[in-house]
Order: structure tokens, then C-alpha cells, then sequence
């Protein structure tokens, strides 16, 4: 019954405690005739959960079983503000959120399906590594250098971004999670294993206002993965990305529920990284002819965005200020 809730759920639906079949929770093997059969017989007939724990034993045990594929939305080969050191970003494409700031709105659709996608659409953890990781390897090394998933929301690839990231690891890079949570335990446990850094975006704490602001019931499933990380993965660092949105999330009330949230990550905990709201991604909504959510909300002044960190850190919460953007 919950597989079939979950199959006639819409993708927007945050919290999949099974395998949802529209989206890219388990990536099937190759069109190799029998071992694709197989699979899709064992989906119809509704093992996804036996499914995902099976790729997860199989990535978990660093055994290279051939390679997975998923859908890449773009990839930037040099940057040193997602994460520690030098490193290489890569967004993947999916994502169960509708955020009205998202600035990666082409991010979003997400397919069932790689195998049957243009070429130009997919890559797989061969081509990551043989691409990515080993042309700019000798740059991303040094200082905890490595590679980020971002999107869209790697987690709704848990078992291609489990397949990038153990590449990673066996370079001797780090690997950084860029996410605003999706899935469950099941899924988590595939990609985290193999996961150095977590760039967790909680976007608002009230449970209406998230639903308001992100279109969908995400608070849960964010205590959930908060609880999980901290009792099974308490050696994963997190930065807490907290976007400022004027009279939203930069209220007294927000600014002491997000040090509360902070101090649940326990040791996990790193930094707050804050970033002023901008309408950088407005073009990519005239682009899609979409009309663009936060239409009239001009970007974050960054002397207010100044004043929110110094009152963090007055009550001994870590924090930097993200990207030069906001208005002086």
C-alpha cells in the first residue's frame, strides 16, 4: 500500500519512505538484456526498498560492479566556495523542492530513467571520474580539496551520487553534499557512507511558512536526516546555508530557532554560511517563459546581512558570510 501511495503521490511530495516511481530513487542497471529484465520485474511487482538496500551494500563495499548513470544539469570545474579548498561543483538534475528563490529552476524536472535520455543529458560515475576528477586531480587534492553535488537535490540520485563520491574518496578527495534533504533512511544510507561534508539548506523553521515558501511539507523530513546524521554519521561535517529573506528568516525568532538547530547537530556542526537573497536566477525563469516567484523582493542588503551574523556569533554560533551579493 505505501508503494503504490508513493507511486500515485505527485514528485513534489518531500518525505518518499519508499521508492517513488517517478523519480531517480534507484538508478536500474544498463540495458543488458536479462540483469534489466530482472529489475524491472522485481520494481513492478514493488521490492524498491530491497532494491535501494541491495545498491546500497554494493556501493558501501568500495567493489567497483560497473557503472551508474544519471542526469547532469551542468558542472563547474573550479571554485572554493562549496565546501573546503579547491573543488569541482557538479549539479545534478531533480529535485522534490519548488523554492520560490531556487535559482536553478532548469534543475528541477526529474526523470525516471537515464538510459532513456540524449547522451548530452547523462554521465556516468566512469565518465565523473575520467572527466572531472582525474584532469583537475592534482588541483582539488590540496587542502581538502575534492568535488560537491549540488542541483537540484543530489539525493534524489542517491545511487549515482553514491557512485561519484566513493570515486572520490578513492582519489583521496572530499566530497560535499549540497542539499535541502530528500528521501529517507534508505536512501541516505547509500550516499552517506561515502560523504565527507554536508551543505545542508533548512530554508525557514515553521512548518507553514516552509510549505508557504518551499511548496512542499519539508520540516520533517529535515529533523529526520538531522537526527539520523548526528546518531549514525557523527563524523560528517555541516554547514548550515541559510538564504536571508527580508522580514522571513531574518526575524529574532528565526535567527534563535536556527542557533537551536545548530547546536541539535551536535559535533557535526561546522558553520552557518549565510546568503543574501538575489534574483541572479531571474533569467533562467524568462528563459523557461515561467514567471519568477520572488517578482518585486529586491536583493538582501548586505549591511543587514552584517548585523544577522554579528548576533549569531554574540550567542556563539559560527558564521561566515556568503557571496559579495546584495545590495550595499
Amino acid at each position: 500500500a505505501a508503494a503504490a501511495a508513493a507511486a500515485a503521490s505527485p514528485v513534489g511530495v518531500a518525505d518518499i519512505e519508499e521508492l517513488n516511481v517517478n523519480s531517480c530513487m534507484c538508478n536500474p542497471p544498463g540495458d543488458d538484456g536479462e540483469a534489466l529484465a530482472t529489475f524491472q520485474k522485481r520494481y513492478r511487482e514493488g521490492e524498491h526498498r530491497e532494491l535501494m538496500l541491495e545498491m546500497a551494500e554494493r556501493l558501501a563495499s568500495n567493489v567497483p560492479s560497473g557503472s551508474v548513470l544519471g542526469v547532469v544539469h551542468s558542472i563547474e570545474t573550479f571554485t572554493t566556495t562549496d565546501g573546503p579548498g579547491i573543488r569541482a561543483v557538479i549539479f545534478l538534475q531533480g529535485c522534490t523542492r519548488r523554492c520560490k528563490f531556487c535559482s536553478n529552476p532548469d534543475a528541477l524536472a526529474i526523470y525516471s530513467n537515464p538510459s532513456r535520455l540524449p547522451t548530452e543529458l547523462t554521465m556516468s560515475d566512469v565518465d565523473i571520474e575520467q572527466k572531472v576528477l582525474l584532469p583537475y586531480l592534482s588541483f582539488m587534492r590540496p587542502n581538502n580539496g575534492g568535488i560537491t553535488l549540488s542541483g537540484g537535490d543530489p539525493l534524489v540520485q542517491p545511487g549515482f551520487a553514491a557512485a561519484i563520491f566513493r570515486r572520490a574518496r578513492l582519489l583521496g578527495l572530499t566530497t560535499a553534499l549540497d542539499t535541502a534533504v530528500s528521501g529517507s533512511p534508505v536512501s541516505w544510507d547509500v550516499v552517506l557512507p561515502h560523504t565527507t561534508h554536508v551543505l545542508l539548506c533548512p530554508k525557514i523553521f515553521d512548518d507553514d511558512a516552509y510549505k508557504h515558501l518551499v511548496g512542499v511539507d519539508g520540516g520533517p523530513v529535515l529533523r529526520r536526516f538531522v537526527s539520523h546524521l548526528v546518531g549514525s554519521y557523527p563524523e560528517i561535517r555541516v554547514t548550515v546555508r541559510w538564504v536571508l529573506l527580508n522580514g522571513l528568516t531574518d526575524t529574532q525568532e528565526q535567527l534563535e530557532r536556527l542557533a537551536a538547530f545548530c547546536r541539535s547537530l551536535r559535533t557535526c556542526f561546522d558553520e552557518v554560511e549565510l546568503l543574501p537573497y538575489h534574483d541572479f536566477g531571474r533569467h533562467k525563469y524568462d528563459a523557461l517563459g515561467w514567471r519568477y516567484p520572488m517578482e518585486g523582493t529586491p536583493p538582501y542588503v548586505r549591511a543587514d546581512a552584517k548585523t544577522f551574523a554579528r548576533q549569531l556569533e554574540e550567542i556563539g554560533v559560527a558564521c561566515v558570510l556568503g557571496d559579495a551579493l546584495g545590495t550595499s
